[in-house]
């Protein structure tokens, strides 16, 4: 059985290995410090007392990222 995705000799791969990226692509260490971040700006709300939908409002976030967000503050 044949194949017909057209396929790239290695020298011509546009990427070279699996540990490069370019800078533009989002990796995974940038993702977790971006939820950290969120998690600790929703927590923070939290203390002054707003509820999850003023939080999901402020940080232009659905209500179910805020609440994982805010069990990923508790639990850090």
């Amino acid at each position: 059985m044949q194949c017909n995705v057209h396929q790239l000799p290695a020298a011509e791969e546009p990427y070279l290995n699996e540990r490069f990226c370019p800078e533009d692509m989002e990796t995974e260490d940038s993702d977790s410090t971006e939820s950290d971040s969120l998690a600790v700006r929703a927590y923070q709300l939290s203390l002054q007392g707003l509820s999850q939908r003023e939080i999901a409002k402020a940080l232009e976030i659905s209500q179910s990222s805020v609440y994982r967000a805010l069990k990923k503050a508790e639990l850090s």
